[in-house]
């Protein structure tokens, strides 16, 4: 029988990767969400903020595996509605640890971010001291932590991986979104100074890296609670970045320090990606590569 899977958050931009990777594998797909349907998967829509809601979605439901990708992605959301992004992340996520039927799971994935360690100094390894200082990375951090209380009191088969920062053509919201629709318009592009280091991930290799984690963790599972770092393991400044994208794309009108830097912004974000790596995954696409890639599906 396929396995199957749940999705949280199955239609966001890291979700739905991860969704089309295993239809494409023959999986038996579930997708939880709010509102947003996906027409090749199971989908449950309600709001995992309201516990009652969600325990009667998922009444009598049993999965073999739950990956857990909800929650306000955009880190703009930081500074626009806090109390409502740490909501969606904390009590969402620990609504779904306790309605779930945890007899039949293997393995449950909870996506955190790399942005829980904040002012850690880089490159940040999976025991780095998490130091967040904007509400998302704050927010992230918590329902890490509470996946990770929950995996070690119960002895239960989680896998907690921390993704940096992510692009592709979907992405919906932040940097990556301002870039795309700048190049499309061939407009200005406000910035802020563009100096901070961030560890940039094409989306193929994140799902390639989901997939390895999931298949490693059905063979061998890990110790409860296991963090992976999942990124390129190279920082480039944002302002470096946005220049080899318009330079490629010869479109785009990048304006540094027309924005001010975001409140609690780390200087440098990257990961050590030593212990994915040792699981048998490689980032594929170089940052030149990927934005060409990412440049060219857009025509």
């Amino acid at each position: 029988m396929s396995q199957r899977i749940l999705i949280a958050g199955g239609t966001g931009f890291l979700g739905s990767a991860i969704s089309e990777a295993l239809l494409a594998q023959g999986k038996h797909v579930t997708i939880l969400s709010r509102n947003t349907k996906h027409p090749h998967c199971n989908n449950i829509c309600t709001d995992w903020c309201n516990k009652e809601a969600l325990e009667a979605a998922l009444k009598d439901q049993a999965f073999d595996v739950v990956i857990n990708a909800a929650g306000y992605l955009s880190t703009n959301a930081s500074i626009a509605n806090g109390d409502a992004l740490i909501n969606s992340h904390c009590a969402g996520t620990q609504n779904l640890l306790d309605v779930l039927s945890w007899k039949t799971i293997q393995t449950f994935i909870h996506l955190g971010s790399g942005e829980e360690y904040g002012f850690a100094p880089a490159p940040q390894s999976e025991t780095s001291v998490c130091l967040p200082a904007t509400a998302y990375g704050f927010a992230k951090l918590v329902s890490t932590k509470a996946v990770y209380r929950h995996a070690v009191t119960h002895n239960l088969p989680i896998v907690i991986a921390r993704p940096f920062l992510v692009y592709g053509a979907n992405v919906r919201t932040g940097l990556f979104r301002a870039l795309l629709d700048g190049i499309q318009s061939n407009s200005d592009i406000k910035l802020s100074s563009g100096e901070q280091i961030r560890d940039f991930l094409h989306i193929n290799d994140f799902t390639a890296a989901m997939m390895c984690l999931l298949k490693a963790a059905l063979n061998s599972p890990f110790a409860p609670g296991k963090h992976f770092n999942i990124g390129s393991g190279v920082g480039t400044s944002v302002r470096e970045m946005i220049t080899l994208a318009c330079h490629t794309a010869k479109r785009g009108k990048p304006l540094f320090g027309a924005l001010p830097n975001r409140l609690g912004d780390s200087p440098a974000v990257v990961a050590n990606i030593d212990a994915i790596q040792k699981l048998g995954w490689k980032a594929e696409f170089t940052l030149e590569s990927g934005l060409r890639s990412l440049i060219l599906s857009l025509s």
